[in-house]
């Protein structure tokens, strides 16, 4: 009998500890090698600044994202934000290409942020808040969610060819939906 219940509380413990959240913190290198690979973050996701991340597969974070690292994230590969909570995006160099894929909560950027290739807005649930800060895009724009601006927040279209396009959040008129500034300088391809 005592086997028994050793072996019903391993299982409990095995099966509540697999949904537990997991913070990830990269000091080294980390190397997604291909569009079919994908590694999974059920928490935060910090990259050093002495770190290296070479995404060509995706990376899927619940959590919020701090990369450090001092040259612009290398690979093709995507970074999905996923969930129902709140996630932050704090960053020093340029992503290739970010998908937000949220039923709830909003990704919030909490510096200046560069999106060299894609950004998708999957569903009409994912929404982008910039706040105080300037969002470039130089890539194209995909799916039916929102940017969500504010009196203080500026948008950047660079790069060359077709854009794709952008829907704003009407939650407050003339907040959610507000830029202090955008630039345009996009040319034809």
């Amino acid at each position: 009998m005592k086997n028994h219940l050793n072996l019903a509380l391993l299982f409990i413990f095995c099966c509540l500890t697999s949904s537990a959240q997991v913070d990830v913190t990269n000091t080294g290198i980390i190397k997604i090698t291909s569009v079919s690979d994908t590694f999974f973050i059920t928490g935060n996701f910090t990259n050093n600044a002495s770190a290296t991340l070479n995404n060509n597969g995706n990376l899927y974070l619940t959590g919020n994202i701090t990369n450090n690292q001092s040259t612009d994230l290398a690979g093709t590969g995507t970074f999905f934000l996923t969930g129902t909570a709140n996630q932050n995006i704090s960053t020093t160099s340029a992503f290739t290409n970010v998908a937000i894929n949220k039923t709830a909560g909003i990704a919030s950027l909490l510096n200046n942020v560069t999106i060299n290739g894609l950004l998708n807005l999957s569903s009409n649930t994912s929404r982008l808040a910039i706040g105080n800060n300037t969002l470039t895009l130089s890539g194209t724009v995909t799916g039916a969610g929102f940017l969500r601006g504010s009196l203080t927040s500026n948008v950047s279209i660079t790069g060359t060819g077709s854009f794709g396009t952008i829907n704003f959040d009407q939650t407050s008129d003339g907040i959610t939906n507000a830029l202090s500034n955008l630039t345009i300088n996009r040319t034809s391809s």
